[in-house]
């Protein structure tokens, strides 16, 4: 039951750095001024805002398996954005 708690947690820190990166970009102004981009702005805003509350739902349910996933999907996320910002920094 204490790996349960633990899991939970860590599920709940990642769940919260990402909540306060997906809260700095709602406010951005959206990406791509042509005619060509027009529109994909909004649409990575509103696919970041769903993997969000994907990610609190399936903390909220008390099964482990869920909070285990979650805890796959929140590292493979966090691996994808340290790998496209490693060189900006």
């Amino acid at each position: 039951m204490a790996i349960l708690k633990i899991i939970t947690l860590i599920n709940w820190i990642l769940i919260s750095i990402y909540g306060l990166g997906v809260l700095y970009i709602l406010p951005q102004q959206g990406s791509g001024t042509g005619h060509e981009m027009a529109g994909v702005g909004s649409i990575l805003k509103g696919v970041t805002l769903s993997l969000l509350l994907l990610f609190v739902w399936m903390n909220w349910l008390p099964y482990l398996w869920t909070k285990i996933t979650a805890l796959i999907f929140l590292v493979l996320l966090f691996l994808i954005i340290y790998y496209y910002l490693k060189d900006t920094f």
